[in-house]
């Protein structure tokens, strides 16, 4: 657009803003452009362009909306001068839209899962590259659709121990066994580790010898033997020779100048057997074993394993932001864990079947991850302006202990609007891909009496539902909740895919994400526009924190919906699914 009938300094903020408008179109055209696409885009987004093209399905459906984009960004490019009815030196008003009802593109939402859950991202386990591919994924279709960081980053960076992945420590733990007394954990403190066993455990019955030379193989075989220490110059010579005989473990029992001992690591670590050195005046404390002849009580077993450590890893959580008009201060918070397992060369926890060693997590929870951005993306193109300040949260770190949720929910970003603001309410999708003849359960609603007036309202767009009082544990809402948050859990339920290299997204229900996908935008929503949700106390201990899932214990149901009268629903309001 030129601006050719105003003053050169009446202007210049005008031009200054449409320049800044203008960027914006084109960094959202270079985000959905497919590639070789001739657009004039900024450097750090054409970098980041390659690895975020899920599909030639989701280039020709970003095609159609790059069009759209570019037809918006044009704004009036005709005009040269300010209309004859605007004041001379007055900067033109730029209309908005008017607010229509958030409506789910579900073909674009699908489009956003089947990337999220392909190989490509290799399972998107908490601590590996790939979880940060789809963070740099997510945070791109936030940028585009306008929405603010929380500070200066979409990415939330929090620290946690990574339980699943430990390394490896020199140190062996003992424990010792006895059929009256139970098992103790010898004192770290009181043993010197000789050799760690290459991190191998071993867990045998207990076995008392004489000199090590003297062992007859069978005596000692498959056994975790206590021997009393050679002499310190034999000492490596001693238990080389007597790892032949194939001990489980070995444990030796005498005074020594830890120096020495400490010399000897180097030469016998190699022998893979674990080696401790203790006292023995801590041998008859921690043990029960009289010495000199080294009596091992009958019936006792030990084991000896090498410490395992967990390692402190960085991670992050994705925030993006929609203001509240009327009150920034109040949060609601729309989240869903966009971590899972990996696969089975980067996590314990994927276990490889028929060659397939990728645990792709389409359901779990690329679902809730994509029904997140969805919801978003509805409102941003509704033109929503929501009275309360609403959060779209994506926790890493869910498979692993609720990590991210807990790390925001004990310690808030510094930034608006959590400084000085308040989670009102906590929405939870985890897992609502695979609909099925149970139906959705909606958890958590006993967390506030305002939940089911609510969920009434909205209705149930012909969706059978379960709607549960109790907090499950097991996923994201449940640290919100622990903060005396209202917090709801939507959920499909489990299947045979769990944790599995088969969740895959060709098994997801489309049509029945779609339908629970404009019932939580619609949800929202209400919640965004004012609705009062204050929290609500458990009536009884069966209905706070719990393991079980939603719907599984009659007691704790509030209601039933298997067979609802569907509401009427617009055209506009309709999800669309091409």
């Amino acid at each position: 657009m030129r601006w050719t009938g105003l003053p050169e300094e009446a202007a210049r903020p005008a031009r200054e803003a449409e320049s800044r408008r203008q960027a914006a179109c084109v960094a959202s055209a270079c985000t959905l452009a497919p590639p070789g696409l001739p657009l004039p885009c900024p450097p750090m987004i054409a970098a980041r362009l390659a690895p975020l093209r899920p599909s030639p399905r989701l280039r020709l459906h970003a095609l159609a909306v790059l069009a759209a984009t570019l037809l918006a960004c044009r704004h009036s490019a005709d005009a040269d001068t300010v209309p004859p009815d605007e004041p001379s030196g007055s900067t033109p008003a730029i209309a908005e839209p008017p607010a229509a009802d958030p409506t789910i593109d579900a073909a674009r939402m699908f489009d956003d899962l089947e990337y999220l859950s392909s190989d490509a991202l290799r399972g998107r386990y908490t601590f590996s590259e790939e979880l940060g591919v789809a963070a740099d994924y997510l945070i791109e279709q936030y940028r585009a659709l306008g929405l603010r960081p929380v500070g200066e980053d979409h990415r939330v960076a929090f620290q946690a121990e990574d339980r699943f992945n430990p390394t490896i420590s020199d140190d062996v733990v003992v424990w010792v066994e006895h059929t009256k007394d139970g098992s103790r954990q010898v004192a770290g403190d009181r043993l010197v580790t000789l050799a760690n066993g290459g991190g191998k455990p071993a867990y045998a019955d207990a076995v008392g010898i004489g000199p090590l030379a003297t062992a007859k193989a069978n005596a000692v075989r498959g056994k975790v033997v206590v021997a009393p220490a050679p002499p310190p110059d034999r000492l490596v010579d001693a238990v080389t020779a007597f790892a032949k005989h194939g001990p489980a473990g070995l444990v030796l029992i005498g005074e020594g100048d830890p120096a020495l001992l400490n010399a000897a690591r180097e030469p016998l670590a190699a022998l893979e057997l674990p080696i401790a050195w203790l006292s023995p005046a801590d041998a008859k404390t921690w043990m029960g074993i009289e010495t000199p002849k080294l009596r091992v009580p009958a019936g006792t077993r030990m084991s000896m394993s090498a410490k395992h450590e967990n390692p402190k890893r960085d991670s992050f959580n994705v925030l993006a932001v929609l203001p509240g008009s009327e009150h920034p201060e109040e949060i609601v918070m729309l989240g869903a864990h966009y971590d899972h397992i990996g696969s089975s060369d980067t996590s314990m926890m994927c276990r490889a079947k028929d060659g397939d060693t990728i645990c792709n997590g389409a359901d779990d929870n690329g679902s809730g991850t994509a029904m997140v951005l969805g919801v978003a993306r509805a409102m941003v193109k509704a033109n929503y302006r929501p009275a309360r300040t609403i959060v779209f949260a994506h926790f890493a770190g869910e498979e692993l202990g609720l990590l991210g949720s807990e790390a925001l929910a004990d310690a808030p970003p510094k930034a608006a609007p959590f400084a000085g603001g308040k989670i009102v309410a906590m929405i939870n999708l985890d897992m609502v891909g695979r609909l099925g003849k149970d139906g959705l359960a909606i958890g958590g609603v006993g967390s506030s009496d305002a939940w089911m007036p609510l969920l009434e309202e909205v209705g149930t767009r012909e969706l059978p539902i379960v709607y549960e009082r109790a907090i499950n544990s097991r996923s994201d809402h449940a640290s919100f909740y622990r903060k005396k948050v209202p917090v709801l859990f939507f959920f499909t339920g489990l299947h045979d895919d769990y944790h599995k290299p088969a969740d895959h997204f060709d098994r997801i229900n489309r049509e029945g994400m779609a339908s629970i996908a404009q019932l939580v935008a619609d949800l929202t929503r209400k919640v965004a526009d004012g609705a009062a949700v204050p929290y609500a106390p458990p009536r009884n201990d069966d209905e706070g924190v719990v393991s079980r899932m939603p719907g599984t214990d009659e007691s704790s149901v509030e209601k039933r919906s298997i067979t609802p009268p569907a509401p009427a629903a617009t055209e506009r309001s309709k999800p669309k699914i091409e």
